[in-house]
This record gives C-alpha cells, sequence and structure tokens, in this order.
C-alpha cells in the first residue's frame, strides 16, 4: 500500500537556522485529497508554509536494502561461526 505523507514547511527561514521548520500535517491513501489538505494548509497559514507531497510504501523492506541485509548477516555468521544462521 502506497500512503501520500503531506509534510508544510516555512516558506521564509531566519537567517541564522540551518533546519528549516517542518512539520507533518497528515498521511493519506489518496494523492488527490493530501493534494487537496496541503492546498488548504498552505491557505490556512496564509502563505507561510508550502507543502510537500511524499509518497511512501507502507509494510515494505525495498529488496536492495533486504538483500544488503542478508549478505552483511551471512558474512557475519561466516566470521564468528555462529551457527544460528546455518
Amino acid at each position: 500500500m502506497i500512503v501520500y505523507i503531506v509534510q508544510m514547511e516555512l516558506v521564509e527561514q531566519k537567517p541564522n537556522k540551518t533546519d528549516p521548520f517542518k512539520y507533518v500535517l497528515g498521511v493519506y491513501t489518496d494523492p488527490e485529497e493530501a493534494k487537496q489538505a496541503g492546498t488548504i494548509e498552505e491557505g490556512w497559514r496564509y502563505g507561510k508554509y508550502k507543502f510537500f507531497l511524499h509518497d511512501y510504501v507502507l509494510d515494505k523492506i525495498s529488496d536492495q536494502k533486504a538483500a544488503w541485509a542478508l549478505k552483511e548477516l551471512m558474512t557475519e555468521n561466516l566470521i564468528t561461526k555462529d551457527k544460528r544462521l546455518g
């Protein structure tokens, strides 16, 4: 399942601040509803905040990261002679 995270970020940052002020407005399953929520919040905040939409696959480890983890575990198994992994 893909979820859509609406993140709000302050448009004008203070010059001495390195990390922009931002917050999560909400998480949605419908991308159009997520965009609408972001647009409404921009108006609610009088244009001082802009929304960003992030999509994320829920309950799924990337295949590339899973393969890396398996390789690392097997390498560790060979080095330490740990019998738990075969």
